[in-house]
């Protein structure tokens, strides 16, 4: 059995330029779907990336593996994939660079959860949080009182902003440390 380099194969393959302009749209497709359900995944599991960001390395890093192990998956497409991805998370930044309506769309706003030492109900659903989960953060932020804090805020990165009431304003209401027993 002779082995052969075809470089023409190893690029092109032998698709058409229809299934080439197929690549570019179920690319596009994916990669906003990916986005559509980072959104609803919600900020908390996004950590520090922006949901643009991680949508993107995970297109990314699909993207490369297949033409990288299969032989009949020409570099060519590969290729395509990830310009086609970075091309997009372009146009997304440079939309929400130019518009606050798009901005918000793509990174989300910092949801309120506690408010004058009382959680936000409304802000801690739509964090999909637990209020374990809020208490942790603040006692991350060293926080031991719910009444110490004068707004508490989740991020479009996932961390948590904490304001706290002046040394005078301050108001023993409700221990967040966990039970040490």
């Amino acid at each position: 059995m002779e082995h052969t380099i075809d470089l023409q194969k190893m690029f092109l393959g032998d698709g058409s330029p229809v299934f080439t302009l197929k690549i570019i749209l179920r690319t596009t497709i994916m990669y906003l779907y990916t986005l559509f359900l980072m959104r609803l995944l919600g900020q908390r599991s996004l950590a520090q990336l922006s949901i643009g960001e991680f949508a993107l390395i995970v297109a990314l890093g699909a993207s490369v593996g297949d033409p990288m192990i299969y032989d009949d998956t020409p570099l060519l497409h590969g290729m395509l994939v990830i310009t086609v991805v970075v091309f997009i998370q372009l146009v997304l930044t440079g939309l929400a660079q130019r518009s606050r309506r798009a901005e918000r769309a793509l990174d989300g706003t910092p949801i309120c959860l506690v408010r004058d030492g009382e959680l936000d109900a409304e802000g801690i659903h739509r964090a999909r949080m637990t209020h374990n989960e809020v208490f942790a953060e603040l006692r991350q932020s060293g926080i031991e009182d719910m009444g110490e804090v004068r707004r508490a805020y989740l991020e479009q990165d996932g961390e948590m902003s904490v304001f706290k009431f002046d040394q005078d304003d301050m108001r023993p209401m409700k221990s967040i440390l966990p039970n040490e027993t």
